[in-house]
């Protein structure tokens, strides 16, 4: 049920968000595929580690949900903007992003991520 995907989805971005990568790493499949703008990742622990130093902290607003259900995986695309504070202490909004993830067997199997972080600029804002 793709309202049931979205919740999980919700949950999982919000741990992640909050860095408690022990709830969000129970929503991913053992081989799971993270791709992200700075490579790809077996792990959440993979990922953090290429983050760290980016950001003091990041949030979605989500403006879009399109979901596709076919045979035994559900595709889940999001569109909306990031949020947070750069390394400097400066606050930012309105940077948009692109979420796709492939749910199968209630588990993120693959999530691919692209956003304007490095095109905006406000990651280097002083």
């Amino acid at each position: 049920m793709p309202n049931s995907e979205i919740g999980m989805l919700l949950t999982y971005l919000a741990a992640t968000a909050d860095r408690n990568m022990e709830t969000a790493s129970s929503y991913l499949s053992p081989d799971v595929k993270l791709v992200f703008p700075q490579g790809q990742f077996d792990s959440l622990s993979q990922m953090a580690e290429s983050m760290a130093g980016r950001y003091l902290s990041m949030g979605k607003t989500h403006d879009t949900w399109d979901i596709s259900t076919a045979e035994e995986r559900t595709v889940v695309v999001t569109t909306g903007t990031l949020h947070g504070v750069n390394l400097h202490g400066v606050a930012f909004a309105g940077v948009r992003f692109c979420d796709r993830f492939v749910v199968r067997s209630g588990l993120i199997s693959e999530q691919h991520v692209w956003n304007d972080l490095a095109e905006s600029g406000v990651l280097d804002s002083r």
